[in-house]
């Protein structure tokens, strides 16, 4: 796996959680930094909770910001 920290996705539909092996603080307030707006659901997991109607362009940037910040961060 490339991140081997993340350890469930869960949710429904486009509402999404990823569950990592530690907290998520951290990369909520990195996101945010990098204008990525994600929240948490208890410690160490990343809610995602996009508009209905979101387009692929978006995700795609979302997943970008993301993984720059899973590198940067050496998470």
């Amino acid at each position: 796996s490339t991140y081997p920290f993340i350890t469930r996705i869960k949710g429904l539909g486009l509402m999404k959680g990823l569950e990592v092996d530690s907290p998520v603080l951290d990369l909520v307030q990195d996101a945010f930094k990098n204008k990525l707006l994600v929240a948490r659901a208890g410690s160490n997991v990343l809610r995602f909770l996009p508009p209905l109607i979101i387009e692929k362009e978006q995700v795609d940037e979302a997943i970008s910001i993301l993984n720059h910040i899973f590198k940067t961060k050496g998470v």
